[in-house]
């Protein structure tokens, strides 16, 4: 699947229930943050974020499910090594 070469992928807030497109980043603009809802957002995980809902929108498949992840278990999963 491939979004539209104008999809704004890494200027459109992240979160799902905020419909906020931030027309004013440059290339330079690494985070931004959302007026609508206050969210900071980091563009590459926001483009990533926003292309695999677009792809689950134009599919029509469910949202993806959600886990809690204790910071214990984010720690312990950056210290090993492989």
């Amino acid at each position: 699947m491939i979004a539209d070469r104008f999809f704004p992928s890494s200027k459109k807030c992240a979160v799902h229930t905020c419909d906020y497109v931030n027309d004013n980043l440059t290339l330079s603009d690494r985070e931004w943050r959302c007026p609508k809802c206050k969210t900071l957002h980091d563009r590459d995980y926001s483009a990533s974020f926003n292309l695999d809902n677009y792809g689950r929108d134009t599919l029509q498949l469910d949202p993806k499910p959600y886990a809690r992840v204790e910071s214990d278990t984010i720690r312990r999963a950056s210290m090993s090594t492989a």
